[in-house]
């Protein structure tokens, strides 16, 4: 029941002092946390959600930096806006798409799911051929060539790796955790880093190295 709040433990998130926090420890994650500028639980989810091959490759985590820093893309399409307002008009989440197929392509809530699965288990060969027939739904429903062809490529990049809200939002409090500790209890925590590298001293060294002043005071 820690407090979700805590300042301090966002402004480690923000400067990069990643390494002992739960998915987060890699170069990459404390790169996009550090521009992401993270101070809020919802970043955290946004952060580990993003760093994965989809999103990277088709430049939405990119932009997520800048509508977290104020420069939020334009909408592809109104009826898109109030679906991925939250996250700067960016393409996070599996529920995210869910909703856009059934605003823009009319789809019933199970097939919106059948495209969920087919692109959260990466079925690649399919994701092709479901995405022109959302794209052809989608201008039959009065949304432009342009907008719906945009989406498209969108829900393609997602078919290389995309998380379910629930997912991104536990992974993120399980991260926050381990932050928490490191953050109120750093030799506690860095202890028992340290002992499970205990027979693997080159696993080790990193976090030596990075967390010396709390180790060696």
């Amino acid at each position: 029941n820690l407090p979700i709040n805590d300042s301090e433990v966002y402004a480690r998130y923000a400067s990069g002092k990643t390494l002992g926090m739960f998915q987060v420890e890699s170069s990459l994650m404390t790169h996009y946390s550090k521009l992401i500028k993270t101070n809020c639980f919802d970043d955290i989810s946004a952060l580990i959600s993003l760093c994965r091959p989809g999103p990277l490759d088709s430049g939405m985590a990119d932009f997520f930096v800048e509508g977290k820093n104020g420069n939020i893309k334009e909408a592809i399409c109104p009826e898109v806006e109030p679906i991925l307002r939250s996250t700067y008009q960016v393409l996070v989440y599996q529920e995210q798409l869910m909703k856009i197929v059934i605003k823009l392509g009319n789809y019933t809530f199970g097939e919106a799911d059948g495209l969920r699965k087919i692109v959260g288990r990466k079925e690649l060969d399919k994701i092709n051929e479901a995405t022109e027939i959302f794209i052809s739904k989608a201008v039959d429903n009065g949304i432009s060539l342009e907008a719906a062809t945009e989406l498209g490529r969108q829900i393609k990049a997602c078919g290389r790796y995309i998380f379910n809200a629930s997912h991104g939002l536990l992974y993120a409090y399980m991260s926050y955790m381990t932050a928490w500790f490191l953050t109120h209890y750093n030799k506690e925590y860095m202890c028992s880093v340290l002992n499970s590298f205990i027979n693997k001293q080159d696993k080790s060294l990193p976090y030596i190295t990075e967390y010396k002043d709390i180790i060696l005071p």
